[in-house]
């Protein structure tokens, strides 16, 4: 059985004290978020944080909210919500994990 747990924004989670907090609970993966427009050298220091701490990434949690919501009726909105997915997808690699979350953010009728 693999135990993970959701740990918000990427540059909030990578503080070494969290990893400790994760690591005593028996965590073994993590998925993150707020990973868009991360630049590489943030994507690999906090990779490195996170296996140096003995767990891996498991997911990313793609952006979501209204003005960016992949199932909106407004063309702009899913636009930057697919725009959210690919960034959310290349930190996902470069992180080394194997799933990205994403949902609508809200039912339209």
């Amino acid at each position: 059985m693999v135990v993970g747990a959701s740990v918000g924004p990427l540059l909030d989670a990578v503080k070494p004290d969290r990893w400790d907090e994760l690591v005593a609970a028996s965590m073994d993966v993590v998925e993150v978020k707020g990973v868009e427009r991360l630049d590489e050298r943030v994507l690999d220091g906090a990779r490195e944080s996170i296996e140096s701490a003995g767990m891996k990434v498991w997911s990313v949690h793609s952006a979501f909210g209204d003005s960016l919501d992949l199932s909106s009726p407004d063309k702009g909105f899913r636009a930057q919500g697919i725009a959210g997915c690919i960034d959310a997808i290349k930190a996902l690699r470069r992180l080394g994990g194997s799933v990205v979350v994403l949902h609508s953010s809200r039912l339209y009728s």
